[in-house]
Formats: C-alpha cells, structure tokens, sequence
C-alpha cells in the first residue's frame, strides 16, 4: 500500500512476497519517478532516480566489477577474481538470512544486526533491533528503543545457549503457547535471605523495586562469604567485569578481595571464564543452566561455605604473616635505589616536558586502540575542508569525515598553539577508550605523526545537546519525553562512571556542549580530557589544576 518506491530483495518462488532486504530503507522515492540500479564511475553501485545518486553502496575501486543477487540472497559486488568488494549480508534489515552474520568486528569497526521495519509499508528503521551487546561481557539482546525487551547469553566462547544447530535445509514454523495465570506473581530467589525491597508495591504486584539481602553485607569486618544459586538466567552481564583464562578459585577470591563485589559465575563449560558483578544484579530468573554465587553475610552462610570461608582465611593469614615483612623489607631497598637512579639521570625537570607522545607509545599502553594514518585522515575529512568543520573546541576544531568503507566520524584535531591538550590528549587515547558504555561517546582511533595528533570519534549527527537547549527553533522539538530520556540517558552514564566502570571515574567537565546526541537523540557524554580516576576504594586525589563545570 506505499506510495513509495525501492530495491529490494524477496523470494522467487514464494507466493507472499516476503521482502529480506532493502536498500533505501532512509531514502525512499515517490512513485511515479524512474528507478535505475546501475555501476557509474570508480566502480559505485548506486540507485538512480531521474539521474540523481538516492543510495551507493560507498565502495570504489579501479577495477571492473559486476553487481550480482546470489541464490543465497546476497548482493554483492566483485572484481574480475571473484572477490567481494561490498555485499549486502554486511547490512542486514529486518531478516536474517542462512550466512548472515550478527555480531561485531573490532578490527574492521563493522556492526552486524537486524532492525524492524517502522511500519508494514514503511522498510525506514523502526524502534526495534535484535543484536549482540558487547558493553560488558557478549550477551544477545532485542531491544526497544532503550528498554531491553528480551537476552540470550552471555556468550560461551564458541556460541550463544541457543540449542543445537539446525540444517540450512530445514523449514521450520514456530509456535509460542502463553498461559496466562492472574493468581500468580513474583517471588524473590530465596526467600530465606532475601525480601522485597518495596513490600508495598509488591502487594500492588508492582515488583520494578527488586528484592534485596535480609541482613546487610558487613564486608569491613571480613564476614562475607558467597551461596550458590544453580539452574538460572545470570543477571545483565553489559556492567560486568570478565577475564576469560582463570579458574573458579582465582574467581571467587577476586571477587571476594573487593567489597563491592555482587555475584560471580563461570559461564563457560571449562569454567575458564570468570564474570564479575559490582552492581544490582538485573533480571536474575529462576530458570536457566548456570551456576551464581552471590555474596552474602556471614550469618546467612551454611555450614560448607563457612568453613571454606575460614580455611580461606586462615590461609591467607599465615600468608601474610610470611610474606608482609619480606615484601616491606625489598619495597625499602627498591624506592631507596629508584630515588637514586631517577635523581641521577634527571638532575632538572626541563619546562614544558612530559608533552611527547608517539604511535608506538599509545599502542604499549593500549594495544586494542587503533591508530589511523595522517593520510586517511585527511582523506576522510576532504584536506580538513572548512565544509567539513563542526566545531572548535578548547584544544583544536572538530570535522567531519567519511572513512573509505563509508563510516562517518569526527575528527578532533589537538591545535599545535595548545599549551594544554597534551596530556587531555593520551588522558582520552590510553584511558577513556577502555570504556564502554551506551551514553559515552565511543573512540575509533587516533593519529599521530610528527606535530599532528587527532582524536577519531563515532559522529554524532544530531551534535551538542547546547544547540537543542539554547537554540530558538532547536529547543522546540525537545518535548517532555525526549528530555526525560536525555537526563536518563546521561545519569546512566554517570552512574556506570561514578559506580559501575573499572575504575571510579569523575569527569569534571560536564556540561550540555559535552553531552553529543546521536540519530535518535540518545545522548553520549564526551570530551573525557580532564577526567581522573580513582581506585575501587578511594574517595579523594590531588589535582594541578583547578577545573569544573
């Protein structure tokens, strides 16, 4: 029934056209226009209507290639050899076809996952998408916007806990049996050691507030100890702390060392993946194949776990009382001999010092961070044209750029007058980018050679929340609901910051120019330059610099 028109791909030989994959799904055409799929020059496949470009593929090359639809439903696009230049498996819709992947690939920065359609005449992305969440430790997730309505995981090294794998060859029908029983209701896992945190709104059978521990945790006094909970859905795993190559005991004393620690659990089935809780622990259900162990007072202990717990503690005694004086006694020796040799080969500090960095710097202190040539950059950003330029900011002017597999990004480039962007600049590169989160801007890379240092950042297309805040005609498509999800969206990321991250961020420099909102107005906290961490257990650290906002 749409009055639009567009390409895509369907079925042969079934009698309902079922449509697996569309082009212009953002970009539709009215439909009396002339529609025409054709290679034009540099080896672009594009869409033309009324000789003007609607869709390409956003690959070009030198070499003669050929647009073919395989049997499987793939469009690709290849060379003389066969190979694929570009193929439309790397862009799924709404379905997933047998070969499509779902998931993520950090070396080539490329998402796989499906979105719905807006509507049943409308291909344009609705609210709905169905992919992996690689925030904390993989899980499977379909969400709605930002609520998650459904997860599968977490990931167990070789697959998610789907069942066995089916034929490609077998057609199947699905058929999901709902039995609706008013007089039944939530209960908490245990209902010995836990309770309702909200008894009222749980008698009103609003059960949103959870449940929490009967006796508190007394984690200063070294009472803790952990109750397994098996045959369970593990809770959200996307604040998790994971290390994939240690045993369940190096787990639990990890976890056990740290008083803000939840939960553990080995997920996998050699157990050598261990997965760490320091938050509420969401969406925990009585149904599953895992083992939990979460940490609880000792007066709610049994008698296996209180006896591990002592032997533990009486190991970890003598240990100490071994190894405290040894390991004093070096430290002394160690400090005296560092003072020594660092007073010796640094007689004075030079002015100005500590501001070198270099590639092969960054990529020791972190070496999943990719670094981008100078060339690439400025091909991305056409020369750094004016055009292009979004912004400038207190160390250098932000563009826009196209990266050659047709990503979009910003570039911040560090101005060389800067007297203060060298240490904001390795502050983002080595330590911001070990985050992730939903509401923080997430960093693709960076470059550096010779005086150039330029950030690369995913591109925000809706830019500063400022604009929308203090612009006349802006603030006016900001309604009620848009706001709320705006301050929701960035309290989340304080909260993982402050709370749920590694380490204990603070950012100091929050304000609305640094909170950028991308497609759908979900808001992403940036600009980390002045940011400080702290450890697990600190509550203060000194500063040279008086900042805030």
């Amino acid at each position: 029934s749409s009055k639009n028109r567009y390409l895509g791909i369907w079925y042969k030989k079934i009698s309902y056209k079922t449509v697996v994959w569309v082009a212009n799904r953002d970009h539709p055409v009215p439909d009396a226009s002339r529609l025409e799929l054709k290679i034009a020059d540099q080896g672009i496949l594009g869409l033309f209507s009324n000789s003007s470009m609607i869709w390409s593929c956003n690959t070009t090359t030198s070499r003669n290639v050929t647009a073919k639809l395989r049997d499987d439903g793939n469009l690709v696009l290849i060379d003389q050899q066969e190979g694929v230049l570009w193929q439309s498996f790397d862009y799924p819709s709404d379905t997933l076809l047998p070969g499509m992947k779902i998931g993520r690939d950090y070396v080539r920065r490329k998402e796989w996952y499906l979105s719905s359609w807006k509507s049943s005449d409308d291909p344009a992305p609705g609210e709905s998408n169905l992919g992996t969440d690689t925030l904390g430790y993989p899980e499977f997730k379909l969400r709605q916007g930002a609520l998650v309505k459904y997860r599968k995981g977490p990931w167990r090294n070789k697959l998610f806990p789907w069942g066995s794998v089916l034929s490609k060859s077998l057609a199947l029908t699905f058929r999901v049996d709902v039995i609706i029983n008013e007089s039944e209701s939530c209960n908490c896992l245990d209902e010995k050691r836990f309770a309702p945190k909200n008894q009222k709104g749980w008698d009103a059978r609003d059960w949103s507030g959870g449940c929490i521990r009967r006796t508190p945790l007394e984690c200063e006094n070294g009472l803790e100890g952990f109750i397994k909970y098996s045959n369970v859905t593990l809770p959200d795993t996307e604040n998790t702390w994971f290390n994939t190559s240690m045993t369940p005991e190096e787990c639990r004393t990890k976890c056990l060392q740290n008083c803000t620690c939840m939960a553990y659990a080995n997920p996998d089935d050699s157990q050598s993946i261990c997965l760490l809780w320091f938050s509420d622990l969401l969406d925990i259900q009585a149904i599953g194949d895992y083992d939990i162990f979460v940490r609880m007072a000792s007066s709610e202990l049994d008698s296996q776990s209180i006896s591990e717990k002592n032997q533990e503690g009486s190991n970890i005694k003598i240990i100490l009382v071994v190894i405290i004086p040894g390991v004093l006694l070096i430290g002394l020796i160690s400090a005296t001999w560092l003072c020594y040799a660092w007073r010796k080969q640094n007689p004075t500090k030079p002015a100005g010092g500590g501001n070198i960095l270099n590639a092969s710097k960054i990529q020791e202190e972190d070496m999943e961070q990719p670094i981008f040539s100078f060339s690439t950059i400025t091909n991305a950003t056409a020369n750094f044209s004016p055009d292009n330029k979004l912004g400038e900011g207190g160390f250098g002017p932000v563009y826009k750029g196209m990266l050659e597999e047709g990503q979009e990004i910003a570039v911040k480039r560090l101005s060389k007058n800067s007297s203060q962007g060298h240490d904001e600049f390795k502050n983002e590169v080595i330590f911001i980018s070990k985050l992730q989160h939903r509401n923080l801007v997430k960093i693709l890379g960076c470059c550096i050679e010779g005086d150039e240092k330029l950030l690369v950042y995913e591109y925000m297309p809706n830019k500063s929340l400022d604009s929308f805040i203090f612009g006349k005609t802006q603030s006016t498509l900001l309604d009620w609901r848009k706001r709320f999800n705006i301050i929701n969206g960035i309290a989340r990321g304080l909260v993982y910051l402050h709370q749920d991250s590694r380490l204990r961020i603070i950012h100091r420099d929050l304000k609305a120019s640094n909170i950028l909102l991308d497609q759908d107005m979900n808001p992403k906290i940036s600009d980390f330059g002045l940011a400080r961490s702290f450890g697990g257990n600190e509550t203060q650290a000194n500063t040279e610099r008086v900042v805030g906002t």
